[in-house]
């Protein structure tokens, strides 16, 4: 039997979330609970998103995380880790 489309999303957006944390570098609960899409009109260094963690997806299918706010970014700075789509 043939699935439906919804069925067929919902399993690549399942895929596509356990892909997302299980290539995120490790971290504490904060930086997973706080993450938020980024539009698409704005980019990971915006003075909007200043002391956010944010995730990007670019036209070409990759992933950009970017953590602004975590308990050690004084010591260690902005983390940026890129993921490309294969």
């Amino acid at each position: 039997m043939a699935r439906s489309t919804l069925a067929k999303a919902t399993e690549s957006s399942d895929l596509l979330l356990l892909t997302m944390y299980t290539q995120m570098p490790p971290a504490r609960a904060l930086e997973i609970r706080t993450l938020e899409v980024l539009p698409p009109n704005l980019t990971p260094s915006s003075p909007l998103l200043a002391k956010r963690n944010v995730v990007a997806l670019d036209q070409l299918g990759g992933v950009t995380f970017t953590f602004q706010n975590y308990k050690t970014v004084k010591t260690y700075g902005c983390d940026t880790t890129k993921l490309q789509a294969s």
